[in-house]
């Protein structure tokens, strides 16, 4: 039998604890873990992840490190409002310049991707799928993560399937924008762009559908390029090219 498709583009980086603080990130970023509550005990995220309470504690040491938790003594771990949080400690701990430049393209390559994926998933989408849709993109928090779960479980074709997952860890950094200074902006706007690419998938509309998907991650991709050369003058940022929608349209129409 031959092997299965692999790439992994954190391949040599992709530690446990990482995959935790990526997890634990995402779950913050999206309002699963709200501010103001504790996150599961060190046994229960253990046994949840299923590591050591060592490979844990790591993790929830690098979650505090970044800002997004507090760790009061004998209460448990508390997690923070955005407003609470140093918004530049992400990028600090972020920080090496090829680390950087491989989120950035990774960004691009969310935006490439779209298009086939979209293409490929929109006729799987039955009624009882976009009445589920509707329902979570209506919630607090990013709809974009909703719409991209119901896509992941709809993209079967490899090796799109591989590269598209992997990817996409990558680019969960991205849930950092929320706690940028205009994170609360560009959240809207993602949501608004969001919307529309469900509306055109309810539609029946695919390249539409491929076109609004790509603008959610074409979105996320220039907000932060902007933000590193701004704030941080890391002016090669803005050297990673945003993919416009006029290079697709001759292929998926």
């Amino acid at each position: 039998m031959p092997a299965a498709f692999e790439w992994n583009p954190l391949r040599g980086k992709d530690y446990y604890y990482t995959r935790i603080v990526r997890d634990l990130t995402r779950k913050i970023g999206t309002g699963a873990y709200a501010a103001g509550t504790y996150l599961p005990y060190e046994a229960q995220l253990a046994k949840q992840y299923g590591v050591s309470a060592y490979t844990v504690r790591k993790a929830l040491g690098l979650l505090e490190q970044r800002g997004y938790t507090k760790t009061p003594n004998g209460k448990g771990t508390m997690v923070l409002a955005p407003d609470q949080i140093n918004t530049e400690q992400p990028l600090l701990d972020f920080t090496t310049k090829r680390d950087a430049l491989t989120y950035l393209y990774s960004l691009q390559l969310m935006v490439l991707l779209s298009y086939p994926v979209a293409i490929y998933t929109a006729p799987q989408f039955c009624q009882d799928d976009l009445e589920q849709l509707a329902a979570h993109i209506q919630k607090a928090g990013i709809a974009l993560t909703s719409l991209f779960q119901m896509i992941s479980e709809r993209l079967t074709l490899e090796p799109l399937q591989v590269i598209w997952r992997e990817t996409s860890q990558v680019t969960e950094w991205g849930f950092y924008l929320a706690f940028y200074p205009q994170g609360a902006d560009v959240i809207r706007q993602l949501n608004e762009i969001t919307v529309r690419a469900y509306q055109s998938l309810r539609a029946g509309k695919s390249t539409d559908f491929a076109e609004n998907l790509a603008d959610s991650y074409r979105l996320i991709l220039t907000s932060v390029q902007t933000y590193m050369a701004e704030k941080y003058k890391f002016t090669e940022a803005l050297s990673v090219p945003d993919p416009k929608r006029d290079a697709f349209k001759d292929n998926f129409n």
